[in-house]
C-alpha cells in the first residue's frame, strides 16, 4: 500500500513538473513586449512592456491601455518603474485603429489618461500626473494601427501641470477581459 501511494505522489509531481516546465514564461508574466518610449519634462522613459484591459462589459467598446518601463510589469502589477496609462472608447471594437482625441472625432475618444513615474506597483505609490482636457489643445492624440498581433501606438499629450507627454510603442497588446 505504501508502495502504491508513494508512486502516486511521484507521478504527480512528475505530472506537475511536465505541465509547469511546458508553460511558457519570458519573464514578462505574460504581457505584451515591444519598443518604445515616452518623453515628459525633457526626460525620456523607455517602454517595454504592456497590455490592454477590455471594458466592453460597460455596453460600449471601452478600453484601457497601460505601457510600462523595463522594472514595471504591467501584466502582473509588480516592479518599480514608470508608465502610460490610456482610457480610450472607440467606435466599434476594442484597440480599433484610428485617431483618439478629447472631442470624440469619429467616434475615437481619448476618456482619461495620466503618467505614473517612480511607481511602485505593490503599493500603487509614486508621482501620479493627470492628462487634463481642459488644458488641452487640438493637439492631443492617441493613434493606434495594427498589423496582426503587433499594435503602433503613438500619442501626445497634455497633462494637467501644462506639459505634454509624447511617445510610441509597437509590440503586442494581450487583452484582459474584465468581467465584473
Amino acid at each position: 500500500m505504501k508502495k502504491l501511494w508513494f508512486l502516486s505522489v511521484i507521478g504527480t509531481l512528475a505530472i506537475a513538473l511536465i505541465l509547469f516546465s511546458s508553460c511558457s514564461n519570458d519573464g514578462d508574466g505574460g504581457g505584451g513586449e515591444g519598443t518604445g518610449s515616452f518623453t515628459y519634462d525633457g526626460t525620456t522613459y523607455t517602454i517595454t512592456n504592456g497590455y490592454i484591459d477590455d471594458w466592453s462589459i460597460l455596453g460600449e467598446p471601452d478600453f484601457d491601455i497601460t505601457l510600462a518601463t523595463a522594472g514595471l510589469d504591467a501584466w502582473e502589477w509588480t516592479g518599480t518603474g514608470d508608465y502610460v496609462y490610456l482610457d480610450l472608447v472607440a467606435p466599434s471594437s476594442i484597440g480599433q485603429a484610428g485617431t483618439y482625441d478629447w472631442a470624440a472625432t469619429g467616434g475615437f475618444e481619448l476618456f482619461d489618461c495620466g503618467i505614473g513615474l517612480n511607481w511602485v506597483a505593490s503599493s500603487n505609490t509614486g508621482t501620479w500626473i493627470n492628462g487634463d482636457f481642459g488644458l488641452a489643445s487640438g493637439a492631443d492624440y492617441v493613434t493606434i494601427s495594427k498589423s496582426g498581433s503587433t499594435y503602433t501606438i503613438d500619442f501626445s499629450i497634455t497633462l494637467d501641470d501644462g506639459k505634454v507627454v509624447t511617445g510610441n510603442y509597437t509590440g503586442t497588446l494581450p487583452i484582459w477581459v474584465i468581467t465584473s
